[in-house]
């Protein structure tokens, strides 16, 4: 399972720090994004698989400027979540209320977890 964690940040310069933090602890960058444009954020988002409130109250949000900070926590590195988690919370991510700032997705069929590179 992937955990989809999200957080707004009034300071576009906070959303990229955070992401700097978390590639330094190894989090690939292909799990990790920074929006900071409103324009069409919602397709996006929901094509993230970000829920459809969460996604229009971000939007919202991104207008008056900030940025969206979106990281998928799956196995790597180990406690991926919980370090996500720790970052945006340390960075002083925006409180959006009752909104769900976090999803899990299924991973598709067929995609295997490996820990170590030689060993099935």
């Amino acid at each position: 399972m992937t955990q989809l964690i999200t957080r707004y940040f009034e300071s576009e310069d906070k959303a990229l720090a955070v992401k700097r933090a978390l590639q330094f602890q190894k989090f690939p960058p292909t799990d990790l994004k920074v929006f900071k444009r409103s324009d069409d954020l919602v397709d996006r988002l929901v094509g993230e698989k970000v829920e459809e409130a969460t996604a229009k109250a971000y939007q919202a949000k991104l207008k008056k400027g900030g940025a969206v900070f979106l990281a998928r926590a799956t196995y790597r590195p180990l406690g991926a979540a919980k370090l996500a988690r720790a970052e945006v919370a340390l960075a002083g991510a925006a409180d959006m209320g009752e909104l769900i700032e976090e999803v899990y997705i299924k991973d598709r069929p067929g995609e295997t977890v490996r820990i170590f590179n030689d060993h099935p």
